[in-house]
């Protein structure tokens, strides 16, 4: 029952009877109004309907039951779901093809793709088998197969596209022009028209081009790369007939439509089941709203494993394997969630977003843009290679596992929050980049990063490589790197050890706040190439580890060219070296008295140089799970970095 009550009396009710006649009026139109909402509701809410998809189904079908599932995804891409329908694939089965979504759903009635059923996640495969094969020369097997092929898999296992050199880069002898060059090492016979170069321009890039023609040695590229050529940089040739000459090496002739295999035992790719990407993305959602895919395996996809635009959209428990560009890729997207999947083996990187106000929590990517397993897109552009990259503002990337990347783990350009994230073993590719990583070149004295936070982290091994790349001495691999005017961050509470140049990087930013963190073994511990004023650099722990990376015995702690910039409050260690642990201006190194009265800093900062004895040894011990963790320390007496004695065990939250 509805009560009125008076604006003069609030605590005595009217009942209805007494309402004068327009109120009732109102009263009427009211409580239809709300009658007629009410009934919209349960609309929406009873006409949401469960349809369901097996290998083993028939299109014929309702689709409305397990027992009487639709069977294709081509049923399922031309059917236009309503709010609240969720279409489930059967768990275990699995489909070569593409998922599109092709309506929105609404707030609190989001249309869900997922899964039904028992047992390993549905498959979306974007290969399709290679039958037929016959012998083309000594271990080489062909097929016919009319579609394009970017990617080769013998049970699912990514298998090498023909590439020369077949391990490592070439390299250039002679620059002719912007375009073209001369190596020494080629095969004059060859005509290497047409095939992929994939080339290492500057240490950060790697850039893909066509080869436009060639003439013996000499090989002209369809335009000029970014950064240039120059003489002895690196470069890898893909998707040529004449690169197949060992075993596992595959190639695609678009000419004749025929495939090319050296299976890996040498025998005949028919005792195999053999297929090639022929789909370009595993699911696609172009500018919808409200929509969830979640529970699916999405594999051996030409470009991306799940591609989006729009808003709302949550992609939830996915496995992504071996797309040939991005594992999962934000387009355009607002308030969007991507969550607890599993990206590996992205050549071009893992989780690409531009994006703002999302939520990328709880990911594992493995295995990105490693040259292994470059095929005939080669890297993609020349920027990409990490883990999780982000465009776009306030969004916010935490708990995510990025392991083994060819270029940054983590790298953003604008506002966002970077915390909580386990980081191992980033730029096995590239170099001169970090384990997380941002810039915002050109923005000075604005620069988008403003308010960011990199807080939480834990990042362990950061190298780089110099491979195809001989113009530097050093390997530039940095933990935590803020470059090209970044300016504005807070990086606090960070773990950050095994980078073979810094754990923190400062290169022409400003205003940063770097507190609270454990930095840990590095050619330089603190790098300040060029700071433009107004950060503060306190409160941290800053040990020199023994290590043997690049040979180098000294670290020093604090390495600092250029730049007005607060040091204070720091705990230093260098159990190894006291005399020469910091350095300034490039030019000379001090012991830590010697440091403060060069530079007036760390005034009320402490150093720990004593040395080791009776057999001390140095042990990290981390916690990069959500769950507190004990160790085992057995018989052993540990210290910490303080002194205190710690035995038995160990507890970390």
């Amino acid at each position: 029952m509805f009560i009125l009550t008076t604006k003069s009396s609030p605590f005595h009710s009217l009942s209805f009877p007494f309402l004068k006649s327009s109120s009732l009026t109102v009263y009427k139109k009211l409580s239809q109004f709300l009658l007629a909402a009410f009934m919209v509701l349960l609309t929406i809410s009873a006409s949401a309907t469960n349809y369901y998809v097996s290998s083993s189904g028939n299109d014929a079908n309702a689709g409305t039951s397990e027992n009487l599932p639709w069977k294709t995804l081509a049923k399922v891409n031309s059917f236009t779901p309503k709010p609240g329908d969720q279409i489930l694939f059967k768990s275990g089965d699995e489909w070569s093809g593409s998922i599109t979504v092709n309506s929105s759903g609404y707030s609190g009635s989001p249309i869900v793709y997922g899964a039904y059923g028992t047992g390993n996640k549905p498959k979306i495969n974007g290969s399709e088998k290679i039958t037929g094969w016959t012998k083309h020369s000594g271990n080489i097997y062909k097929a016919t197969f009319n579609k394009s092929v970017n990617q080769l898999f013998l049970n699912d296992t990514r298998m090498k596209a023909a590439r020369y050199p077949n391990s490592g880069y070439a390299s250039i002898n002679t620059i002719n022009s912007t375009t073209t060059f001369t190596c020494d090492a080629l095969n004059s016979s060859i005509n290497y028209s047409g095939a992929t170069w994939v080339g290492r321009t500057v240490a950060y890039a790697t850039v893909t081009l066509e080869v436009a023609s060639s003439n013996g040695k000499t090989l002209t590229l369809s335009e000029a790369p970014y950064a240039n050529l120059n003489p002895n940089e690196g470069f890898i040739l893909v998707n040529k007939l004449e690169f197949l000459d060992s075993a596992g090496e595959w190639f695609y002739d678009s000419a004749s439509k025929t495939v090319y295999f050296w299976a890996p035992n040498g025998d005949t790719p028919a005792n195999y089941t053999v297929s090639g990407s022929t789909f370009d993305n595993g699911v696609v959602i172009s500018g919808k709203n409200y929509i969830t895919i979640k529970d699916l395996e999405i594999l051996n996809i030409k470009k991306y494993g799940i591609t989006f635009s729009g808003n709302y959209i949550t992609v939830d428990n996915n496995t992504v394997s071996n797309p040939d560009a991005r594992g999962i890729n934000i387009a355009n997207g607002s308030y969007c969630t991507v969550s607890n999947n599993t990206v590996s083996g992205a050549n071009h990187s893992g989780i690409f977003t531009y994006s703002n106000n999302c939520i990328i929590t709880d990911n594992k990517v493995n295995d990105t843009f490693l040259l292994n397993n470059i095929g005939i897109s080669g890297g993609g552009p020349w920027y990409m290679g990490s883990g999780i990259s982000v465009e776009g503002n306030d969004n916010t990337v935490k708990y995510n596992r990025v392991l083994n990347s060819g270029y940054n783990g983590i790298c953003f350009y604008k506002r966002n929050i970077i915390e909580y994230n386990y980081v191992k073993n980033a730029l096995l590719s590239k170099d001169d980049g970090g384990g997380i990583y941002s810039a915002a070149a050109g923005s000075y004295p604005n620069a988008p990063t403003a308010g960011s936070m990199i807080r939480n982290n834990i990042v362990d091994g950061v190298f780089g490589t110099l491979e195809g790349w001989s113009t530097w001495v050093y390997r530039g691999g940095h933990g935590i790197f803020l470059d090209e005017d970044a300016g504005n961050v807070t990086i606090e509470n960070n773990t950050v050890f095994n980078c073979s140049h810094s754990c923190i990087f400062i290169h022409y930013s400003y205003n940063e706040i770097i507190k609270n963190n454990t930095l840990m073994s590095a050619r330089r511990v603190l790098l300040v190439s060029t700071d433009y004023g107004g950060t503060q650099f306190t409160n941290n722990t800053i040990y020199a580890l023994n290590r043997d990376m690049d040979n180098k015995d000294i670290q020093w702690l604090i390495s600092k060219y250029k730049g007005d910039l607060l040091i204070n409050y720091n705990t230093y260690v260098a159990h190894y070296n006291s005399t020469n642990v910091f350095r300034l201006d490039e030019a000379a190194n001090y012991s830590f008295e010697g440091w403060k009265a060069a530079t007036g800093q760390d005034a009320n900062s402490t150093i720990d140089v004593s040395k080791f004895v009776n057999g001390e040894t140095e042990e990290i011990f981390y916690n990069d799970t959500k769950q507190t963790k004990t160790f085992n320390l057995g018989n052993s007496v540990y210290k910490d970095i303080y002194g205190q004695q710690v035995s038995q065990s160990l507890v970390l939250a």
